[in-house]
């Protein structure tokens, strides 16, 4: 949705092997500086625990690459949308999450959490009881109610989580990360969830966060 992700084999002078991925980010007037936004992430994560990308080099106006890029370490692994064994699956994700919230970057260093614009929704046409629509979206229409505040991913999913024979290797997609809702990755990684493997899953997620507190 934000642009394209190539893998890259080079070759050195040496003859090392180094594998790179390439993020190309489609020009967004409202996220004029995409690269520069995922490489300070990934920078302050750096010396941290968790296993992310490291930044080779930034191309934020595009001069070498036609599009803004970031050229960065590939860690190895895929997601995993559809597992064998949900349970395991579920705690690795949940694990991940808390241990994210658990990094500790000074605020001041991260931008702050804000919801994303959208247009008032309105009940359908083909609604059955569109006074529950009407409730749902005066719910969401409210401001949010008071919450602790930490290091968040702000776009945690299993699409965004990389397994390779069954354990987890890594966190990619830093682009939004900032200090907010930790309750705001838990009901994006919540929704994903509930959508492919039902409501039991994802309240067995939601479960796992809890225990690895």
């Amino acid at each position: 949705m934000t642009g394209s992700v190539l893998a890259i084999d080079v070759v050195d002078r040496a003859g090392r092997l180094h594998q790179l991925v390439l993020k190309l980010y489609t020009r967004e007037p409202t996220e004029p500086d995409s690269p520069q936004r995922e490489a300070h992430i990934l920078e302050l994560l750096r010396t941290s625990d968790l296993t992310v990308p490291r930044v080779v080099a930034v191309d934020p106006d595009g001069v070498e690459c036609e599009m803004p890029a970031l050229l960065m370490t590939r860690l190895p692994g895929r997601p995993r949308i559809w597992p064998r064994q949900t349970e395991r699956w579920v705690d690795d994700l949940a694990a991940s999450a808390a241990h994210i919230h658990a990094t500790p970057i000074p605020p001041e260093f991260l931008p702050a959490y804000a919801r994303y614009e959208h247009d008032r929704p309105t009940a359908p046409s083909w609604a059955k009881q569109p006074e529950m629509w009407e409730e749902a979206i005066a719910t969401i229409e409210k401001p949010p109610p008071p919450h602790m505040k930490t290091f968040i991913h702000r776009d945690f999913h299993a699409g965004n989580v990389l397994w390779k024979a069954g354990a987890l290797t890594g966190v990619v997609d830093w682009l939004h990360g900032c200090w907010g809702p930790p309750e705001q990755d838990l009901a994006h990684c919540r929704l994903n969830i509930w959508c492919n493997q039902g409501p039991a899953a994802a309240d067995a997620f939601l479960n796992a966060y809890y225990r690895a507190l």
